[in-house]
């Protein structure tokens, strides 16, 4: 099960998470893991809107820097640095539905 992170502002719910589609579409609109520490100020906040599209894909901008001034930020880079990072390792592995349909494959080097 995916992480996600609930909170509600002005009496909506929201739940902010990852899913492989909405990290790629996060990667696509600049987000860098590399780049982090060396542009914080781009990629932080970037990170924060990239959590809404799962669930919240058509949530204006507004709205979403307007949860972003009136969060409390301590502790929520790094609970969105696990989502994303916990999403992006999934790349990598099969889950059991997966594995019954695997292409098997060898290499010959």
């Amino acid at each position: 099960m995916s992480k996600e992170l609930t909170f509600t502002f002005e009496d909506k719910d929201y739940c902010l998470k990852f899913t492989r589609k909405s990290a790629r579409a996060l990667e696509n609109d600049g987000f860098s893991l590399a780049e982090l520490s060396n542009k914080p100020n781009v990629m932080l906040p970037l990170l924060f809107k990239g959590a809404f599209r799962a669930n919240h894909l058509h949530l204006k901008s507004e709205i979403i820097d307007r949860i972003y001034e009136a969060i409390d930020k301590e502790d929520l880079y790094s609970k969105l640095l696990e989502m994303y990072t916990e999403t992006v390792e999934t790349l990598t592995e099969n889950s059991e539905e997966d594995s019954k349909n695997l292409i098997t494959w060898g290499a010959n080097f």
